[in-house]
């Protein structure tokens, strides 16, 4: 009686077990079986580039004919370090599967463009605008190739043909009024920068262009009111403290000179640029204020001793 007693203990003790060991197996059985949708859904959700693209390949290896988690795979090459060839190998799949799928060659385009293969990135621009002529980031992108290039008046063309398709976008606009800028059109770059901020007011880098523009042309009053609405936004822009120093320098009012010089420096280090930091410096000591230049100089060194170390 005891030994039966005891072998039906041991029987419930074994089925117990048996059922724990199953359900924690079907549990892990389920995890495993997440679908496409939801490996999509969590990599969208997801904010680093690994999480994305771990999601992006489950989703994938589960539908690989699906051409739009190829484009979000795709993507997330564009924007990892060292994945371009990567990004270019899953456009090409996407465009021969689709030959009309307009972001695959735009996209395409930008991968290139980031490589320096600048034939064939304009290529891929020209044929986005061949799939769908009214988006304007082909054009835009398209025009700074040529930007690069040195070809001013085909970039100019493309740019302005960016603004025809979408008058609205500030983005369009600042691209064309910074080309202006750098060929010395700067009469012509004042009204593209203001149309871009009338589009878009907190547009602050082409506030901060529309400064630099005005400080060329001496109209010193005119960026320094441009430079401190950025600082007002950005009180960390290192280059806006730069620039509005050597403005008031021009004003002969070296008091804020040395003070926007001196935090240009300080963020300057902070943001490990020390090149950029060292110029602050030497800007510093022609503002003739020994307070501030005591400390930058000691932030510089005593950096510079801690790298030794």
């Amino acid at each position: 009686m005891k030994r039966m007693i005891l072998l039906i203990g041991i029987m419930l003790v074994f089925t117990a077990c048996t059922k724990r060991v199953e359900t924690v197996g079907d549990s892990k059985h389920i995890d495993q079986e997440k679908g496409v949708e939801e490996w999509i859904k969590e990599g969208d959700e997801a904010k680093e580039l690994d999480e994305k693209l771990k999601c992006y390949t489950h989703a994938l290896d589960l539908k690989p004919d699906d051409v739009e988690i190829r484009v979000r795979l795709g993507n997330v090459y564009l924007n990892k370090k060292g994945m371009l060839d990567e990004a270019i190998v899953e456009y090409e799949k996407i465009i021969s599967q689709k030959p009309e799928h307009f972001w695959a060659h735009n996209n395409l385009g930008i991968a290139y463009d980031k490589k320096g293969e600048w034939d064939k990135a304009i290529s891929a621009y020209k044929k986005a605008i061949a799939v769908k002529s009214d988006i304007a980031a082909p054009y835009c992108n398209l025009g700074l190739v040529y930007k690069k290039q040195g070809k001013f008046e085909v970039a100019a063309l493309v740019m302005r043909q960016a603004i025809a398709v979408d008058p609205q976008n500030a983005l369009t606009h600042y691209n064309l009024g910074t080309l202006y800028a750098e060929e010395g059109l700067l009469d012509d770059a004042i009204p593209v920068f203001k149309k871009a901020l009338s589009i878009k007011p907190g547009f602050s880098r082409a506030r901060y262009d529309l400064g630099l523009v005005y400080g060329k042309m001496e109209m010193v009053d005119a960026a320094i009111a441009e430079f401190k609405k950025v600082i007002a936004k950005y009180p960390d822009y290192a280059d806006v403290h730069y620039s509005i120093a050597h403005e008031y320098m021009k004003k002969e009012r070296s008091n804020l000179a040395a003070e926007h010089f001196y935090k240009a420096g300080l963020l300057y280090l902070k943001q490990e640029k020390r090149d950029k930091a060292l110029e602050s410096y030497e800007a510093l000591k022609q503002t003739k204020s020994e307070k501030y230049e005591q400390i930058l100089y000691e932030k510089l060194y005593s950096e510079e001793k801690k790298g030794k170390k």
